[in-house]
């Protein structure tokens, strides 16, 4: 489902652009009301937004001004520009601030619900790109962090020399992640003798533990500021 705000002066303009959309047969779910910039802003700011309807004339403010204003904030928005004037100028500006569509008062509903399903398609492939990159990044992190640790797990004889047996993926392991805080060092600097001394801070102490016999310190290839220790059983 979708939302939509109408930011125009006119309150009788308002309820017939939301009695045309609402026997459009498209997934809204909400429409807001504004009448001036002002407005439309305090509820782009307390609301998801998907589309916007704007009068290009709003008493003494331009709409071409608010949306330039929205689109610096909310890029993604759906915008369809409504005007009462066929001006080349305003339509060539609004093309420019990368809105959906240009719409000449009265607007038939046919163009309306042609140019509302326009905007919900662009959301929707907007959307699922988005969806795919973000899965993609967080599989391509999780994949190549696997591939250091098995790494590790191959070619560190210190580890093998713990176990004196080949690694296993039947072990049981938890994975402690330890992240040096180096801005709190002086001046903000962190040097190579402090990191090897903090990982042998840490080593000795777990040393001590009753455990200690079965877990690793080792640094996070991925991250200079990271450690990890590394239980097994």
């Amino acid at each position: 489902m979708y939302n939509i705000l109408i930011i125009e002066d006119e309150e009788i303009i308002r309820q017939g652009y939301i009695a045309k959309i609402n026997i459009l047969n498209i997934p809204i779910s909400n429409i807001f009301e504004a009448s001036n910039f002002q407005q439309a802003e305090n509820i782009l700011n307390n609301n998801y937004i998907d589309i916007i309807l704007c009068d290009i004339h709003l008493n003494s403010e331009n709409g071409l001004d608010i949306i330039k204003i929205v689109k610096s904030k909310f890029e993604n928005i759906q915008i369809i520009i409504i005007s009462g004037y066929p001006n080349f100028k305003y339509a060539k500006k609004a093309i420019e601030l990368g809105v959906l569509a240009y719409l000449l008062k009265p607007i038939a509903i046919s163009d309306l619900k042609e140019n509302l399903e326009l905007a919900i398609k662009n959301i929707s492939i907007y959307k699922s790109k988005n969806a795919k990159i973000s899965f993609l990044e967080t599989k391509y992190k999780y994949l190549d962090f696997t591939n250091e640790l098995i790494r590790f797990f191959h070619s560190n004889n210190e580890f093998n020399e713990i176990t004196n047996i080949p690694f296993k993926l039947d072990y049981n392991f938890i994975l402690c992640l330890l992240c040096l805080d180096k801005s709190s060092f002086s001046n903000s600097i962190f040097f190579q003798t402090d990191e090897n001394l903090t990982i042998f801070s840490i080593q000795n102490i777990i040393q001590e533990l009753e455990f200690s016999n079965k877990c690793i310190v080792f640094n996070d290839s991925l991250n200079s500021n990271h450690l990890l220790i590394l239980f097994y059983d």
